[in-house]
């Protein structure tokens, strides 16, 4: 990339239609730099020899295909796209080893908190069973997406549902609503519960527009070999305390209504 690109910003570039082009142009650059032909990277990224033919002409491309593509060739994007306008938020992190070290003491003892839950999900049970109610149709739960939630993700499911993890990091540790973020970043909010769940392959102008309006770097969202694993690590297990508070106090709420249930278990009603 240019001096002249880099000291223009993503938003200009969109503006004038020539993002995409200079973002293909440099790729292009690189795989012939590599001696492939467009067939080559297209099998080596597994990727089909149009979506190949389109990047390189400049036309509108994905955070899937980008992954893909700059993996393959082994390229950080922070070599070809430049980075947005607007003020970027370098949250305040604790120290990673003593925060590691401090979890990994309270996990040893996670018996301690496992023992309750699974007594209460007894006691709830049994409560449902005495009531004679029809047992109501569990709800969807969150997506499994641990194993590969930020950390080198490899195929087109594991490269979108890290895209989405990073979303929620920024969202919980922001202490932001779905709705909040979306209008921010002027998308929908249909299309950004879609996003964050990795059920939406996003554009780069999408990217864009979410980096600025979570104010973030936007090469945090993109998967690649500049990620500094050990950061994402780190706010990963950040955000996902905050959600556990959050969990926590539904569990109070809970409580709440078991006690309610006692007292009117107990209310001076007379049999008779």
């Amino acid at each position: 990339m240019t001096n002249e690109i880099k000291g223009m910003q993503a938003d200009v570039l969109f503006a004038k239609g020539i993002f995409y082009k200079i973002v293909g142009a440099h790729l292009k650059d690189r795989r012939e730099a590599l001696q492939w032909t467009q067939s080559e990277l297209a099998r080596n990224a597994d990727l089909g020899l149009t979506v190949i033919r389109n990047l390189e002409d400049g036309k509108p491309s994905s955070l899937e295909t980008i992954t893909l593509v700059a993996s393959t060739i082994e390229i950080s994007p922070k070599e070809f796209m430049p980075e947005h306008s607007g003020v970027i938020v370098q949250p305040s992190l604790p120290d990673r080893r003593r925060l590691l070290a401090d979890y990994r003491r309270i996990f040893r003892n996670s018996a301690v908190f496992q023992q309750p839950i699974e007594q209460l999900e007894a006691f709830i049970q049994s409560l449902d069973q005495a009531s004679g109610l029809p047992k109501q149709e569990d709800q969807p739960s969150e997506p499994d997406r641990r194993q590969y939630a930020l950390y080198r993700p490899q195929s087109r499911e594991e490269i979108l549902a890290s895209f989405g993890r990073r979303i929620e990091i920024c969202r919980v540790l922001q202490g932001l609503s779905s709705s909040q973020l979306a209008t921010r970043c002027n998308i929908s909010l249909t299309s950004f519960m879609l996003l964050e769940a990795g059920l939406r392959n996003p554009s780069l102008e999408t990217i864009y527009k979410i980096a600025q309006g979570a104010k973030v770097s936007v090469f945090f969202f993109m998967p690649g070999q500049h990620d500094d694993l050990k950061h994402l690590q780190l706010l990963d297990l950040l955000s996902l305390t905050v959600s556990c508070q959050q969990a926590s106090r539904e569990i109070a709420l809970m409580h709440n209504v078991l006690r309610q249930i006692a007292e009117s278990v107990y209310a001076p009603v007379s049999d008779d």
